[in-house]
């Protein structure tokens, strides 16, 4: 195909035309960024040199010096990274805290006690937990090692006198008598209680004393727990049943004429000749 000189000449016009615009648009982009650029280096009526990113102050502090800063630094005045005010506001905001949380602990406690009677409990035998029924401990205990054992395990020939050690915290017959020993010193000291009548339920506040003697020879130590000297005797130890304090328990005796119901079936004979006996 022939192109004529004058179509040459146009297409020549417009190529130049559009990169003799393209380059302005080109140059005028440039110069706008050069300027930007220049306005967003300086700071102040100095120009940055480049642009490095500043380093905090400290960066290049050791670890000893670090902490030392922590502690104090005398550049911001602060102690442990607050300031004395700040140290004082926030001391005297958990004073004021925790005064009002224990005035408040302290009413609440106030008000649960005023509920509860001083010389009682609060609840008593059918209304409360251990009911009408009072516990029965054995003594003596059993070693704080085997607390949850009620097992009396005893040498039978066995003569020596010296205990475990003071506490009586051992498994030889006179480790269980020591322990005998020590509940039984609490019936010695009478200070505060009275002479009650023998068989007459005590209703008044003071204790009743209660009289060692009527166990016989059960009230001696070591309590049957060691023989004599004889090299046929054997330990024949004294057992107590201990009932738990139940306050306003009276007890009801069996009848004896009763002995023969249903009731006292597995009763042991022994024991039903003793209160037959009574």
């Amino acid at each position: 195909a022939v192109v004529s000189t004058q179509s040459k000449q146009w297409y020549q016009r417009r190529v130049h035309g559009e990169l003799t615009g393209r380059f302005r648009v080109e140059w005028s982009f440039l110069r706008s960024f050069r300027n930007r650029t220049q306005f967003q280096l300086k700071m102040g009526d100095k120009p940055m040199m480049g642009g490095t990113a500043i380093k905090p102050v400290g960066w290049d502090r050791t670890f000893c010096e670090s902490l030392q800063y922590m502690i104090y630094d005398p550049a911001n005045g602060t102690i442990l990274t607050r300031t004395p005010l700040s140290w004082a506001k926030i001391i005297v905001f958990y004073c004021i805290y925790y005064t009002c949380l224990a005035g408040f602990w302290i009413g609440c406690m106030n008000i649960f006690f005023m509920t509860l009677p001083e010389d009682k409990p609060k609840w008593e035998q059918a209304a409360s937990i251990i009911g009408n029924n009072p516990g029965v401990g054995l003594r003596p205990q059993s070693t704080d090692k085997l607390i949850d054992s009620s097992m009396i395990v005893l040498a039978v020939g066995e003569k020596d006198m010296t205990p475990t050690n003071p506490e009586g915290e051992g498994d030889k017959n006179i480790d269980y008598a020591v322990r005998m020993k020590k509940f039984m010193d609490k019936y010695d000291d009478t200070e505060g209680l009275r002479d009650c009548e023998e068989n007459v339920i005590n209703s008044e506040a003071q204790g009743c004393i209660f009289d060692l003697s009527t166990l016989g020879e059960c009230a001696q130590f070591p309590y049957g727990y060691i023989g004599n000297e004889s090299a046929n005797s054997f330990a024949e130890p004294c057992v107590f049943l201990k009932f738990n304090k139940i306050f306003n328990w009276e007890p009801t005796p069996i009848d004896p004429t009763t002995l023969g119901d249903e009731a006292y079936e597995q009763m042991p004979e022994v024991l039903k000749k003793k209160i037959d006996n009574c």
